[in-house]
């Protein structure tokens, strides 16, 4: 099969994010996937012309064409990577076939057309554990500002109030540089976003409670490091309880991180367990494996 897969070809490419991993992942499976810049997306009808595709993935959440959908010859296939956050169902005029991360979106909108879904994962040629030293108690990667979260600067606060309860969190992503403290980094990439995660001994993974599910979870997972979520239904899609940490509020996870942090055996069994779990059943691999075969009955 010959793909031609727009997407955003910067964002966060450099620490293995889902587009790249599907991309790759993809093409290992002997299909061919020509990739093209999102911002290219005005030239579609020559691309495909040149290219000849058997379909076109649109596989950044924003992506319309709604323009030049009644001139193509070949099927859409639609992605929604940050759905709810980035959604409308006017997009559906854009594909033949959407692909969501978000199981709300599947039970709403199922009905309008073939819609497959396809949570966050992580991509273990990338993330791995590497061994080292657990020497960072407790890490926070993302933006410190979130622009789709109820309180923007959730984040933040969340954080300094662990800090004025004792807990040292120390966090990288754009915007917490300029704070101050020696524990607020800048964003960290490749290599050096691999070791934050492997240095730490907890992640929080700080989201509002209508946030989808982030990657970051499985990401730290998979490098053997728990990671702390907030507690969602769908968490359960993916994991079983004794596999995962979770919160509920502020006080839950503030006492669930001293107890753990000086509860190291049991720690380290969450850990084994999120581990394997995200190395068996949360990889690119297996998500492809369910896509390729929903693409094959619908296409």
């Amino acid at each position: 099969m010959k793909i031609l897969y727009y997407t955003n070809t910067k964002y966060a490419w450099n620490v293995q994010g889902t587009t790249k991993s599907i991309a790759e992942e993809v093409q290992r499976r002997g299909h061919e996937v020509k990739i093209v810049s999102r911002n290219l997306i005005g030239n579609i009808l020559k691309e495909i012309q040149i290219t000849r595709p058997d379909c076109v993935w649109l596989a950044s959440s924003d992506i319309r064409i709604e323009q030049f959908k009644g001139k193509m010859s070949v099927p859409v296939i639609g992605f929604g990577f940050s759905d709810p956050y980035i959604f409308s169902p006017e997009r559906f005029k854009s594909y033949d076939i959407y692909v969501t991360n978000h199981e709300g979106t599947l039970k709403r909108y199922g009905h309008i057309l073939p819609i497959h879904y396809n949570p966050t994962a992580c991509d273990i040629k990338f993330h791995k554990n590497l061994k080292t030293e657990k020497e960072i108690d407790v890490s926070c990667i993302g933006t410190y500002n979130h622009p789709r979260f109820a309180d923007k600067q959730m984040r933040p606060k969340t954080v300094n109030k662990l800090r004025s309860d004792g807990i040292i969190v120390h966090t990288y992503g754009d915007g917490w540089a300029p704070h101050g403290l020696p524990f607020n980094h800048k964003a960290v990439n490749g290599q050096g976003f691999l070791n934050v995660i492997n240095r730490s001994k907890i992640g929080i993974d700080l989201q509002d409670p209508g946030s989808p599910l982030a990657h970051r979870m499985l990401e730290y997972g998979a490098c053997g490091t728990p990671c702390i979520t907030r507690d969602r239904p769908e968490i359960y899609n993916l994991f079983d309880k004794d596999e995962i940490l979770t919160y509920t509020d502020y006080e839950d996870l503030k006492s669930k991180i001293k107890y753990y942090l000086s509860n190291e055996n049991e720690l380290s069994k969450f850990a084994k367990k999120l581990e394997k779990k995200c190395r068996e059943n949360h990889n690119i691999t297996n998500r492809i494996d369910s896509l390729m075969e929903f693409l094959a009955s619908k296409l």
